[in-house]
Parts: structure tokens; C-alpha cells; sequence
């Protein structure tokens, strides 16, 4: 009698262990699948805010070329500032490892040393010398533009590779989660 009841209890504490188990699998499956998201949402804003970069140089290129319209390119390039900054603070939201958190802190500086060139630079559009302008967009906006864009770069690769190692965390949760129910 003894026996069968130590049996039974054996086999329901072994069903109960694998059922947690499974379960425990189950919750970080989906934990992964988020992080999976997140990743990937982090560098599709990434790409975005590069591109938005390139798109404001375009247009602080117009508003210094000869026979465009300087009211509409600069008026372009200030709705391209307020998207780079907007972008950059939901990338700052996004953020989860501390590299990736200095990476975007230094874009920011740089896009604020690119926004107070372009105030610079319009001034002296302003004033008719555009060939001052020209100069500051061609020269000091290339290097900040640029500065910007591989900090934004080097955020995105920090970040990926902060959540590929919490996903391999993870991984190595579930592998101990199945060894016990085996």
C-alpha cells in the first residue's frame, strides 16, 4: 500500500515539475519573441533617422544652391531637424544597454552642433553670403551630419547586440527548465 501511494506522488511531482517546465519555456518564448520586436523596431527607427540625416542635408544643400527657393528648402530642412530630433528621442526610449544610451547622447550633441551651424548658416544666407553659407553646410555640416549618423550606427549595433545576448540568456533558461523536467 505504502508503495503505490509513494509511486503516485512521484509520478504527480514529476507531471507538476514538467508542467512548470513547459510553462516556464512557453513564458520565455514569448519573452524572446519581444525582444525580438523591440530589436527590430530599434533598427527600423535607426534606418529612418539616417535617412531623415541625409534628407536634411539635401535640403541644406538647396537653400544654398543657386536658382532654389530658399524660403521652401529651409522651411524642408527645418521639418527635417524636428523629424531627426523626434526620432532621436524615440530611439533614446527604445534604448536598453548603457553603450547604446552614450551612442545616442553623443548623436544628440551632434545634431545640436548641426542645428546651431545650420542657424549659422541661414544667418548668413540671410545676409547674402551665401557663399559663407555654402562653405558651413559643404564643410562643418558634412562632418556633424556624418559624426551623427555613425553614432547612430554604432547605438543600433550596441543595441542588437545587447538583445541578441538577453535572448541567448534566455535560451540557456529554457535549456535548464527542460534538463530539470527530464
Amino acid at each position: 500500500m505504502w508503495r503505490v501511494w509513494l509511486r503516485a506522488s512521484l509520478v504527480i511531482a514529476m507531471l507538476g515539475v514538467a508542467a512548470a517546465s513547459g510553462y516556464h519555456v512557453f513564458l520565455t518564448e514569448q519573452r524572446i519573441g519581444q525582444e525580438r520586436e523591440a530589436a527590430q523596431a530599434f533598427t527600423t527607427l535607426g534606418w529612418k533617422l539616417t535617412v531623415s540625416l541625409a534628407d536634411l542635408r539635401a535640403a541644406q544643400q538647396a537653400y544654398v544652391a543657386t536658382g532654389q527657393d530658399h524660403g521652401y528648402w529651409m522651411d524642408r530642412a527645418t521639418q527635417q531637424l524636428d523629424a531627426v530630433n523626434d526620432d532621436l528621442g524615440k530611439l533614446s526610449r527604445l534604448s536598453t544597454a548603457t553603450g547604446t544610451i552614450g551612442a545616442l547622447e553623443e548623436a544628440a550633441a551632434a545634431i545640436d552642433d548641426l542645428t546651431r551651424m545650420d542657424a549659422r548658416a541661414r544667418d548668413h544666407s540671410a545676409a547674402g553670403q551665401d557663399l559663407m553659407a555654402s562653405d558651413l553646410i559643404f564643410t562643418d555640416g558634412l562632418e556633424l551630419a556624418r559624426n551623427a549618423a555613425r553614432h547612430v550606427d554604432s547605438a543600433r549595433s550596441m543595441e542588437w547586440v545587447a538583445r541578441d545576448r538577453a535572448t541567448i540568456a534566455h535560451r540557456k533558461s529554457q535549456g535548464v527548465a527542460l534538463a530539470t523536467a527530464m
